[in-house]
């Protein structure tokens, strides 16, 4: 299962597309039967997340988070853990790179799902 949210207010975020995208991303690494959530922030939260947990006092485009169950609930799918990206860094990176914000979307999301699943990106 693949969980997308947003608390960016007034930015309409295509979650069926992002979880093609991770369904995708999962299937190619052998990781189709993990869940995930799939979170985008705006970048007040990205530095509230990075202050937390990586004592970093700014935004990223992405975090992941890692939550491995050791002990998976019989008749659900493991959890693997969360990838949280910043909207603002996607319009600014789209805008800048000169791609689109599906495009931009897609690589964010990519990096952070490589992470879970323990991939250098």
């Amino acid at each position: 299962m693949i969980y997308v949210s947003s608390t960016c207010k007034g930015e309409k975020i295509n979650k069926q597309q992002t979880r093609k995208i991770a369904q995708a991303g999962l299937k190619l690494l052998g990781a189709q039967k993990e869940s995930i959530s799939i979170c985008f922030v705006g970048d007040k939260e990205m530095v509230r997340l990075n202050k937390k947990y990586r004592k970093k006092n700014k935004a990223t485009p992405v975090l992941s988070f890692y939550l491995k169950q050791k002990k998976p609930i019989k008749g659900m799918r493991n959890i693997l853990g969360d990838v949280v990206i910043s909207y603002d860094m996607v319009r600014k990176s789209a805008k800048l790179n000169r791609r689109s914000m599906d495009t931009q979307i897609r690589l964010y999301l990519t990096h952070g799902i490589l992470n879970l699943c323990n991939v250098e990106a």
